[in-house]
């Protein structure tokens, strides 16, 4: 018979997900990552790409968004912000669809208005419910 339930989850998971509690930790033993390298690949040569991939990594890692994982889609969204002020600046067309594609790319790491409100990402005041205090 099939143990029922789900799997149990490795503790370096757990870890992860920030899910962690000493009565839940199975005692295996955790090697966490090293430190996130933010060097750009080599591959990214376009001066204004490798400005914009300086310009995002910190903010990026300063919000807790950027993971190891990412870094590729990273540098390839910054590679087409490259291409786009590149065409930008030889007063070449700009298609509707690379447009799309830039923001498609930088709304996965929650870099447009639309997707930080969809996460939950601006402030809002907790409003006080005793501020009518009674009035309707």
């Amino acid at each position: 018979m099939p143990k029922r339930g789900p799997r149990p989850l490795p503790d370096s998971m757990k870890i992860i997900q920030g899910t962690d509690q000493a009565c839940r930790m199975r005692g295996e033993s955790v090697d966490l990552p090293e430190a996130l390298t933010t060097d750009p690949p080599e591959w990214l040569t376009n001066e204004d790409a490798l400005n914009e991939w300086r310009r995002l990594t910190p903010l990026l890692e300063n919000a807790g968004v950027l993971k190891d994982g990412d870094l590729s889609m990273l540098a390839a969204a910054c590679q087409m912000w490259g291409e786009f002020v590149d065409r930008t600046r030889r007063r070449v067309e700009v298609p509707a669809s690379f447009m799309s594609q830039i923001r498609t790319y930088y709304s996965e790491f929650g870099l447009t208005p639309s997707s930080r409100a969809q996460a939950g990402g601006g402030k809002t005041e907790k409003k006080n419910p005793f501020t009518r205090n009674g009035r309707r």
